[in-house]
């Protein structure tokens, strides 16, 4: 049976808080929960995470950080939280490139154990604009726009951006840019909600349906949550 290939990609600020640190574990356990509860999914659904800030760029296997060139793709069966921390700087182009980086090579692993694939999905979620390394605003995000898009038209993966919390207009703007047709924003913190679109999009690629009906599911989902 195809696999399922998803990555997420992460500020840590998004997560990290103590304020919603418990909360956030308990989405994130569910989104695994929600894949091994479908019959399709438990058996056919990898999950990666990327995150970017303390630290730089870092791919986790599960709960583990792992080094370039060593995947970080789990089963969703074998999925755990791992620890994170928010930082002062937002390098989100290496952690897009990086993320990008990693889902090429999990593919082209499958193809030599000969196992197929659905299209893999990456989401992109962040409540800052990008920085450099000293945490100063900066443009080297626009390199992303057509590399994504030539690869959506190519078939290699479906690409989503989520704004959230009190993000700056500055990095929504910049994450609807990178995905104009795959944005969405959630006011305040929703976990839950935005793991259920990642459940969602997943559901739907291991059904067969087409890009395009995946990101209109997604969006239904999104637009049908109530504001608090």
């Amino acid at each position: 049976m195809p696999r399922t290939v998803l990555s997420g990609c992460s500020s840590p600020s998004f997560w990290t808080p103590l304020s919603r640190w418990q909360e956030s574990r308990e989405a994130l356990g569910g989104l695994a929960d929600d894949l091994r509860r479908d019959v399709q999914l438990r058996s056919t659904a990898e999950l990666a995470i990327v995150t970017f800030g303390e630290g730089g760029v870092v791919a986790w296997r599960g709960d583990k950080p792992v080094p370039p060139l060593t995947s970080p793709f789990v089963p969703a069966d074998r999925f755990t939280v791992p620890n994170l921390r928010a930082g002062g700087v937002t390098p989100l182009t290496a952690a897009v490139e990086r993320t990008i980086q990693c889902v090429a090579e999990e593919k082209a692993e499958l193809k030599r154990r000969f196992l197929q694939y659905y299209r893999p999905h990456i989401w992109l979620f962040s409540d800052g604009y990008p920085t450099d390394q000293q945490g100063e605003l900066s443009d080297d995000w626009r390199r992303l726009p057509a590399i994504i898009r030539k690869s959506e038209a190519d078939g290699r993966f479906l690409f989503f951006s989520v704004s959230v919390g009190d993000i700056d207009p500055t990095g929504d703007m910049v994450l609807s840019e990178l995905a104009p047709d795959g944005h969405l924003r959630l006011d305040g913190f929703e976990f839950t909600t935005a793991l259920k679109l990642v459940s969602a999009s997943a559901e739907s690629a291991a059904r067969g349906q087409s890009a395009e009906a995946i990101k209109r599911r997604v969006t239904r989902i999104q637009t049908a949550v109530p504001r608090i």
